[in-house]
């Protein structure tokens, strides 16, 4: 019995220093591992879209741009975007008609969330130059691209996100 003891003693004194090791050894491989590079990614459209500072300035190095109309009846606003790698619109798309989960790019009337104030809420997405001027180039633009096979047009981080 006593050997059994000082067995099983042994043991447990061991036990912690396995653990110790075994999770050291995870924690250096994932330090040893080269971190994700964001610099390596570039824009592959490289559109350049109106912004909403003013009417001299532009977005550049784009992948998509952006047209979005919001009315409470009383009050409207009209905001432009520009966006980069990933389409940051793909929630709110989901509540839109006129967009598809294989393409980035549509344009449709969102509905409106218990929460926000305006009754009209009005998202294009394009991507061509300048399309995002007014909802009229944006629809064009859309239509165009759509007439084609633009199969790809979802943006590549996009697509490993949703793998």
């Amino acid at each position: 019995m006593a050997s059994f003891y000082k067995t099983f003693t042994l043991k447990m004194d061991i036990l912690p220093l396995v653990i110790h090791l075994v999770l050291l050894d995870t924690y250096q491989s994932f330090f040893s591992n080269t971190p994700f590079d964001l610099s390596t990614i570039k824009s592959h459209r490289n559109l350049t879209c109106s912004n909403d500072f003013n009417s001299i300035e532009t977005f550049t190095d784009c992948d998509y741009c952006v047209y979005e109309y919001f009315s409470n009846g009383t009050n409207s606003v009209i905001s432009y975007d520009c966006l980069y790698l990933t389409n940051t619109y793909r929630l709110v798309t989901k509540r839109c008609s006129g967009f598809t989960d294989s393409s980035d790019i549509g344009y449709g009337v969102c509905s409106q969330l218990e929460f926000e104030y305006f009754d009209i809420d009005l998202l294009c997405i394009c991507a061509t130059d300048f399309c995002n001027q007014n909802f009229t180039a944006c629809k064009q633009s859309v239509d165009t691209r759509s007439k084609r096979d633009w199969s790809s047009d979802v943006c590549s981080s996009d697509l490993f996100l949703h793998q």
